[in-house]
């Protein structure tokens, strides 16, 4: 595959020379290791590595097919987010450098197999760099981890800490006792640990 092959695959196009041999095993454990260090829920790791593991296991795509999997993308992408669509693609494509430069093998994993066709990486990655900056000033453009405390907690993780049953949980939240859900995949509902920690000294004081 070349050079030029590589950097036109996928809706999510990082640029540069993204043709380093692809080692499953290798990529599928450094990717991992890198979504968990910045927090990101198990279930999703568990899912990207999934779609992942699926890509790499197809016969590499000849320029045609791979042009055929953009249209396609985009369209569905289109279909379903509407004119948000390029903002979308524009917060996954940051957020696809930003962890590329933590580990160069998830741009490779993007650029050499359908995974940078997939809409559902595309969406989970613009939602994790909204996740990462929330309402902060713009004057910041450098893009920080989430810090320790400010992890992401699944409702179980939640209901550890603040002991009540899940009807009482979501009451609050609808009527602003409880933080705001933050909304990753459509199956996958978090809320910051700072947050959930936050009503604990509350309750306290």
């Amino acid at each position: 595959m070349t050079d030029t092959t590589a950097n036109k695959i996928g809706a999510i196009d990082l640029g540069g020379d993204g043709t380093l041999p692809l080692d499953q095993q290798k990529a599928i454990e450094e990717i991992s290791a890198v979504l968990a260090a910045d927090g990101i829920p198990a279930d999703i790791v568990r899912e990207f590595c999934r779609r992942l593991n699926a890509a790499m296991r197809q016969a590499v795509p000849d320029d045609a097919a791979l042009e055929l999997g953009m249209q396609q993308a985009d369209a569905q992408l289109r279909q379903q987010y509407g004119d948000k669509t390029d903002g979308m693609l524009k917060l996954a494509r940051g957020e696809a450098r930003r962890l590329a430069k933590r580990n160069p093998i998830i741009r490779v994993a993007l650029e050499n197999t359908p995974l940078g066709n997939d809409p559902w990486i595309t969406v989970t990655l613009a939602n994790m760099t909204r996740v990462r900056k929330p309402s902060q000033p713009r004057a910041r453009k450098s893009i920080q981890p989430i810090p320790a405390p400010d992890r992401l907690l699944r409702l179980p993780q939640v209901l550890q800490i603040i002991p009540v049953s899940k009807s009482t949980w979501w009451s609050w939240c609808k009527t602003g006792r409880a933080p705001k859900p933050i909304r990753l995949t459509a199956g996958c509902t978090c809320w910051r640990r700072s947050e959930i920690l936050a009503m604990t000294r509350d309750k306290d004081t």
